[in-house]
């Protein structure tokens, strides 16, 4: 039987969903307040890493490359020659520092006129041109042969370069023949 409505008016209802919902707002926000160095710190760290990339990558192999064709489409030698040798910098495929006659000119002839554009222009005759759809051919090809040969060889060099190493059957028909000997 239901309490008569006389009897509620003296009573304190308490509303549990309002409190419910106070606790929960209560508890978000203390595990913002907690949780917000802890983001902060990792958003901090992944922005440098990005900056660190973006920076790494500007710097880089590939924009230089750009910086030279677009310098051997319009511009002058003085401006070529620069970018050519940055390229050469940042690339791995090419030895450091970057000379252009330290590139094999015997093996393609786009090298050597190349070459003796460069000589051309340091020598300080005006007369020097140079043919780009050749060189970027050849400076193409030479990158492509080191890469080549950079990705054969070994990191390391060899552990004992006195010695060849034996294959180990030779190694036991070696040890058989010395045993035999000694008995």
């Amino acid at each position: 039987m239901p309490c008569p409505r006389a009897a509620l008016i003296g009573a304190i209802v308490i509303d549990r969903s309002r409190a419910l919902i106070a606790s929960m707002v209560f508890a978000f926000l203390l595990a913002v307040v907690w949780v917000y160095p802890r983001l902060a710190k990792r958003y901090k760290q992944a922005r440098k890493t990005v900056v660190a990339a973006r920076n790494r990558y500007a710097e880089g192999e590939a924009p230089a490359w750009r910086i030279l064709r677009a310098a051997a489409r319009k511009g002058p030698l003085q401006r070529i020659v620069p970018a050519l040798y940055r390229w050469m910098d940042k690339s791995p495929d090419f030895k450091h520092p970057a000379r252009v006659d330290s590139l094999d000119p015997f093996v393609d002839l786009g090298l050597k006129s190349l070459a003796d554009t460069i000589a051309t222009h340091y020598s300080g005759r005006p007369d020097a041109k140079l043919n780009w759809n050749e060189a970027e051919g050849a400076i193409r090809r030479a990158a492509k042969r080191a890469r080549k040969k950079r990705k054969t060889q070994s990191p390391l060099p060899p552990l004992n370069r006195y010695s060849m190493p034996k294959r180990l059957g030779q190694v036991r028909r070696e040890l058989r023949a010395i045993c035999r000997i000694k008995h």
